[in-house]
């Protein structure tokens, strides 16, 4: 007997956490189609479930990134998503980078510096940067 009700409950949990899935995955899809940020500020009911939460936010803001301007990100998502996750970090500093604001893309570095986000992107970056300014200053000096 006591076999018996524990498999339900365990059945129980399991059909939770596949329905707690859908929902996420809907709301991933719902997002990404509409950009509208409601996956960000749901809350995870079953621990089971977080990383696949964590995988389909990013994939979002990711998504989110390449399709909008640096001032429509702002405006739109809380920013401390972004900064304390260095990949996300690194791929907004892309687009600043491919944007050509200097003055930005020198205060990203020196935070992601100050943050030890070093790995390929980041120097990579950093030196698409240092060809930006070149070329920034070799235009000045010819106007």
């Amino acid at each position: 007997v006591f076999v018996a009700i524990n498999s339900e409950e365990v059945l129980k949990k399991q059909q939770e956490i596949k329905q707690e899935k859908s929902i996420i995955l809907q709301l991933y899809k719902n997002c990404c189609k509409s950009f509208k940020n409601d996956i960000l500020h749901y809350k995870i009911r079953n621990k089971e479930n977080i990383e696949f939460y964590k995988k389909c936010k990013e994939y979002f803001l990711i998504k989110f990134m390449i399709l909008h301007s640096y001032d429509e990100l702002v405006k739109s998502i809380n920013m401390r998503l972004i900064v304390f996750d260095e990949k996300l970090f690194l791929y907004l500093l892309e687009k600043v980078i491919d944007s050509s604001d200097i003055v930005r893309a020198r205060k990203m570095l020196t935070f992601a510096r100050k943050r030890c986000y070093f790995d390929k992107k980041y120097y990579e970056l950093k030196e698409r940067y240092k060809r930006m300014c070149k070329r920034a200053r070799r235009f000045d000096l010819y106007e």
